[in-house]
């Protein structure tokens, strides 16, 4: 028998993907599974409330690499004398009213229960991600990359990310408050620099990923990341 994994064991950007899905779906299935508003609003509140986290703890770890950065720039940069730069900012965190701590043990009861009604059916599990996939497969269709954003001794952005049995990785990027993305580099190395066009003092910058395969992007885009150039 094929041994299954924790369909709950994910990657952080895994489990954002099946939150985010689990939040989109699940007032489809209250009058089928006879979910009472209150169970289908706690659910939702756990899925907003890591989607939420989640994403601006990303780009606060990658501020926090900008920071890093700034302070030792500020201590022994060259030349002296230049102008300081302003200090990154870290995004305020504000989550969903009723938020509360705990979240996987309680998702994990909520969902043990889900499945325990009549109604439940393995394509139900599969359309919501609440089921595991095989040991040694991935569901490369729901598959989104961690980037790990730096700015290399070159001034260059520097992304270095897990490539695991996929091709490579396709980057994109524009000026934050921008609403068009710009190609940066597609390459099958695990470490990929890109210099980003047309940017002649400190600007803010956003950066993003997808999995390729095959050289076909494949899976979904990694969070925004947001860092300092120039």
């Amino acid at each position: 028998m094929t041994k299954k994994k924790d369909w709950l064991k994910r990657p952080l950007a895994e489990l954002n993907v099946m939150f985010t899905n689990v939040n989109g779906k699940i007032d489809g299935y209250q009058i089928a599974y006879n979910l009472n508003d209150d169970w289908v609003d706690r659910i939702k509140l756990i899925c907003q409330t890591f989607n939420t986290a989640y994403t601006n703890v990303v780009q606060n770890r990658a501020t926090e690499n900008e920071m890093n950065k700034w302070f030792d720039a500020l201590l022994n940069g060259e030349p002296k004398g230049s102008p300081a730069t302003a200090a990154p900012t870290f995004k305020p965190i504000t989550l969903p009213a009723g938020a509360f701590i705990g979240l996987l043990d309680e998702f994990r009861e909520m969902i043990r229960f889900f499945k325990a009604n009549a109604a439940y059916n393995l394509a139900d599990g599969e359309n919501l991600m609440i089921v595991p996939p095989d040991e040694g497969s991935r569901n490369i269709a729901e598959a989104a990359p961690e980037l790990k954003v730096s700015i290399d001794v070159n001034g260059d952005v520097s992304i270095e990310y897990l490539k695991e049995e996929f091709s490579g990785l396709e980057l994109q990027w524009r000026k934050t408050g921008q609403q068009m993305w710009q190609f940066a580099d597609k390459s099958t190395e695990k470490v990929i620099t890109f210099t980003p066009s047309g940017i002649t003092s400190p600007e803010k910058i956003e950066v993003r990923g997808v999995y390729l395969w095959k050289n076909n992007r494949v899976g979904n885009w990694s969070p925004v990341y947001t860092l300092t150039v120039g």
